[in-house]
């Protein structure tokens, strides 16, 4: 997977706090912090795979019992990813 922009460690900083028991997202987000982003000299940490999204993203994850929890009380998917989206639109907003 080729992304437009690299906010791998941004993202799974906020995986990470959407889903904090994910050992995996864990070890991502240490990675992708030692890569370091190609915009400001480093490694970079693209392309990734369909499955490293479908284990470190919660976009990804929606039908997954942690971001579920993460949601709330939520049947709908279509409202799981939108609560997604809006927890990392509120997380973006923290001082």
């Amino acid at each position: 997977v080729w992304v437009g922009h690299e906010y791998t460690a941004k993202n799974c900083a906020f995986a990470c706090f959407c889903e904090p028991n994910n050992e995996e997202l864990k070890n991502r987000l240490e990675w992708a912090q030692g890569q370091g982003s190609m915009h400001s000299g480093g490694k970079g940490t693209i392309p990734s795979t369909i499955g490293m999204e479908k284990a470190c993203n919660p976009f990804a994850r929606i039908d997954h019992l942690s971001v579920m929890e993460f949601c709330g009380p939520c049947d709908d998917r279509a409202e799981r990813m939108r609560l997604v989206r809006k927890g990392k639109d509120d997380w973006g907003k923290r001082s």
